[in-house]
Formats: structure tokens, sequence, C-alpha cells
């Protein structure tokens, strides 16, 4: 089978689909070939280096004149000049070279791809359109026309959620909408968990990240957004009993988006507290995030307003109890039988928490099934099929 993706090279959610869902289908798949959808002049050098240890093909770069692209106005015109060019060159020496390709997959449903498959949909044998999410939900309605076209030339259109799938019904005129499927993407740090667990124990992780090992590790949120509500976290375990908070040790993972401002905030904040507590800012390669998350005891989720997020199955997939506020609702976990505790408001919290580190045993006991579940859910192992039975 010979695949030709279009999507963008530096994209880490093509390195991981490629990696987990086509590599993974190795005896099926002869030839995957990258074309750029994306005006870009380099390719990470990581990235290179994957690539060509699989034997990628990636085409459609662009090269342009260093000082050209100081020039925003004509920067932009060339960009788009060498897009198309670049890009019917590529598959003028790819029909050369392969004559035909099983599938073209579209990997985030931009209108350039309508070109692409008005001029060589002939030498494609099955097509399949991707939208990632802002591509559909941020759609601009003068390129209505032309996705409308890449969609009814498409035998397989996939979107990640049933709120998707609605929008792209309504949004669209789709002749045959049973070519609409859901196929999502898989979570890549839980195989770097995975991983970690084989190789070291959560002793050793605390040891290598400077955590102490005879505390209990409570994360408080996951970045450095005002929307995570430290402050919330930070005044329910202030109204912890002292014997408390001389057991835990709290984590506040604040490495992105760049807030110094509001970490200095809370750095203030918290000189009133008497917990042990360390503020991550510098960023964490993926071995230390899958540190990070085993190492953890509990997580304490107070955001505003929040999509199911990747960082939160992280921390249940190595079972650290969630307490997770009320008002935000997670189907996804209800539905799949998976534990964990809501909170109304900070003495609700306070009081819960106070539970939970008196009798942490126990309710690490409520959680030991998560593991599993959360990965039948969002590891790439797991939604792979969804994504393979397009190809056939």
């Amino acid at each position: 089978m010979k695949i030709l993706i279009y999507g963008n090279p530096n994209s880490i959610f093509v390195i991981d689909y490629i990696k987990y869902v086509l590599l993974a289908e190795d005896k099926e798949i002869q030839k995957i070939v990258l074309l750029s959808n994306s005006p870009m002049v380099e390719i990470n050098i990581d990235y290179t280096k994957f690539y060509e240890d699989n034997n990628i093909d990636v085409v459609g770069i662009i090269n342009i004149n260093k000082y050209i692209m100081k020039i925003p106005k004509v920067r932009g015109l060339i960009f788009r000049l060498k897009s198309n060019y670049e890009r019917n060159k590529s598959m003028r020496n790819l029909i050369f070279k392969y004559h035909t390709f099983d599938t073209l997959h579209i990997h985030c449903v931009v209108p350039a791809a309508a070109d692409l498959i008005r001029k060589y949909s002939n030498f494609f044998n099955n097509i399949i359109s991707t939208f990632w999410g802002s591509d559909l939900l941020r759609a601009e309605r003068k390129n209505y026309l032309k996705l409308n076209y890449i969609l009814n030339k498409s035998h397989c259109i996939t979107v990640s959620t049933e709120v998707m799938k609605n929008v792209t019904e309504c949004t669209f005129d789709i002749h045959d909408k049973t070519k609409l499927k859901l196929a999502s993407f898989g979570l890549s740090p839980l195989e770097y968990i995975k991983k970690l667990e084989l190789q070291e124990s959560i002793d050793k992780s605390k040891e290598i990240l400077s955590l102490p090992k005879d505390k209990i590790i409570i994360h408080c949120g996951y970045n450095a957004s005002r929307e995570q509500q430290h402050k919330y976290i930070i005044n329910a375990l202030n109204k912890c009993n002292e014997s408390t908070l001389n057991k835990i040790f709290v984590i506040l993972l604040m490495t992105y988006p760049s807030n110094n401002e509001y970490i200095n905030e809370i750095k203030n904040y918290l000189n009133n507290s008497i917990f042990q507590y360390k503020i991550i800012t510098s960023f964490l390669y993926n071995e230390n995030i899958a540190r990070l998350r085993r190492t953890g005891d509990i997580l304490i989720h107070a955001q505003i307003t929040d999509a199911f997020s990747g960082s939160i199955s992280e921390h249940i997939y190595c079972n650290n109890i969630v307490f997770n506020g009320s008002w935000l609702e997670y189907p996804v976990l209800d539905e799949n039988g998976i534990y964990y505790n809501k909170f109304d408001n900070e003495d609700d919290l306070s009081y819960k928490l106070e539970h939970t580190i008196l009798h942490l045993e126990d309710e690490k006991a409520k959680v030991k099934e998560n593991s599993k579940k959360i990965y039948d859910i969002c590891s790439w192992q797991s939604v792979r099929k969804q994504w393979l039975i397009n190809y056939k």
C-alpha cells in the first residue's frame, strides 16, 4: 500500500499519526510520502531524522531567499506562488515515480487541497479528509465552496467528536453523509509513561525530579493560565489542618503560557502557606512530564471552563486521585466508569482533601482500575483501528 499524506511535516500530530498508526501496520504499507501543506522553509531537525530513519519522503518544501523573507507583503505573495509551484512539481515527480497512490490522506482540511484533488484525483484510489478542529470550527465562509468540494470528493471524512460531526453536517452540503466517521487522535504521552513504568520506579523518578519521597504529592492544575484558579486551590489547601499540610508537597506546573506577572503573583500568594511546594516554569521534555505524572498522588483541577484535556488523562492513567470542579462536565469519564471526585467550592474541596489524605490507601484503591480504562479510551493502540479501517 502506498500512502500520500498532505499535511504539515513540522506537526507533532502528523509525526505521531505516522508513528503509531501507519508504521505500526508495516506489513501492509510499503511507502509513505508526506506532501507539505504548509509554506515552510525548513523542517525541525528531530523530525527530519524521524522521516529519514523511516524512509519517508517529504516533498513540497519551499526555498525562499532570506532577504525576501524580511519583506512581509512580498513574502506572503511569494509563499503562495511558490507553494502552488512546489506542490505541482512534487506531484508530477511523484506520479512519474509511483504512478498512483492507494490513499491520499489530507491531515487538516485546508482550501489548497481542493486544487490538489482537482488536478490529481485520478491518481488516488482512496481519499480521506481529516478535520483536526480549528480547520472546521474556524473555517471562513469564503472557503466553504472549496471545502465542500474536498469533502464530496473524499471517500471518507473523519472527525474526532460527535460535536464536530454535527458541525460538519450542518455546515457543508455533503451528498453522502455515511462517509462521515469518528476517529480520534491517540494520547502519545501515555506511551512515554508506559515505557517509563518498565524502566524506573516512582522513587527513582522522584529522585530525578528532586521531589520528596516521604510526602503526598499534590498537583495544582497543569498550566500557568489564570483560568486554572491556582489561588482558589491554595485557599482550599490552607484551610486544611496543620497536621495534614505537613504531609503534603504541592506542585504547580506553570511552563506555559509565558506569564511572568501571574507566576510572580502566585509566588507571593504562597508566602503565607505552610505546606511545601515547587513551582515549575522551565520547559519539560516528554520523559520528565511522564515522571511528573507518575510521582503524583492527587490532581486538583479547578479551571473555569475546559474541554477534556490530555493532561487530566495522563494523571488518571497514573492512578492519581483526581479532584474536579463540579462545574466541569466530562461525560467520557462518567460513561466509562472512571472514578474521580467532584467539589463545589473551596470549603468542599478542603473537606474532601482532608478525608482523602487521612484515608489515602482506601482512596487509592478506588482508582486502581482507572489506568486500564483511560488507556482503552485514549491510547493510540486503542484508536488505531478507527483509522486503519478507512484505508481498506
